[in-house]
């Protein structure tokens, strides 16, 4: 596996002061030992790759996948979701509704 930390860019507006030095190299060093774990184990990260996010390794979930899941987890909040919050309602309502659009433009997957 690739280190995405690697090609990393990090963008101040002055020089680290030796402190902050020290707090990026322990951020860095903490976000690689997580990223190389989940790379044994097998699971996947999301990373931030050419501007977006982007999932690295494991077992990759299809973008169909990933959308059946989000849609899963938010029609099990709207589920317990009272009647009273009406701009949360609204709000998962409408991811939900984004959710099929994308769904519906995605090609067929084949059948195995």
């Amino acid at each position: 596996m690739t280190d995405p930390l690697a090609t990393t860019t990090v963008t101040t507006t002055g020089p680290l002061s030796a402190e902050g030095q020290r707090t990026l190299a322990a951020l860095q060093t903490a976000a690689t030992e997580v990223l190389d774990r989940k790379h044994r184990l097998g699971h996947y990260a999301v990373i931030w790759q050419d501007g977006k996010p982007t999932l690295s390794g494991g077992d990759r979930l299809s973008e169909r996948q990933w959308l059946l899941a989000d849609k899963t987890a938010l029609e099990r909040l709207l589920a317990h979701t009272p009647e009273k919050a009406r701009l949360t309602r609204m709000s998962t309502l409408a991811r939900l509704k984004h959710i099929d659009a994308m769904l519906a433009q995605l090609p067929a997957e084949p059948q195995t």
